[in-house]
C-alpha cells in the first residue's frame, strides 16, 4: 500500500507531546483549490486535516479516515 505523497499544507499526521501523547491522523484534503486556500490562510503551518468531498479521489477507495488517537 502507498500513501499519497505530502504537498503544500498537508501532513498525513501530526503528534503532539506534553505530558501524554496525541497522535492525529488525516484522510486527502482535496484537489488544488482547496490546497490554494489553505496557503492563503495557513501559511507554512501544515495541520493533518480531512475535507468532506462529494467523491474520492480514487473511485476504487470506499472512504477516508480521519482520526485521533491519545495516551
Amino acid at each position: 500500500m502507498e500513501l499519497f505523497p505530502p504537498y503544500r499544507n498537508y501532513s498525513h499526521a501530526v503528534e503532539v507531546r506534553s505530558g501524554s501523547r496525541l497522535l492525529i491522523i488525516s484522510g486527502l484534503n482535496g484537489d488544488e483549490a482547496n490546497v490554494r486556500l489553505r496557503t492563503k490562510h495557513l501559511g507554512e503551518h501544515c495541520p493533518a486535516s480531512t475535507v468532506v468531498c462529494c467523491q474520492l479521489l480514487d473511485p476504487r477507495w470506499k472512504l477516508e479516515v480521519e482520526a485521533m488517537a491519545a495516551k
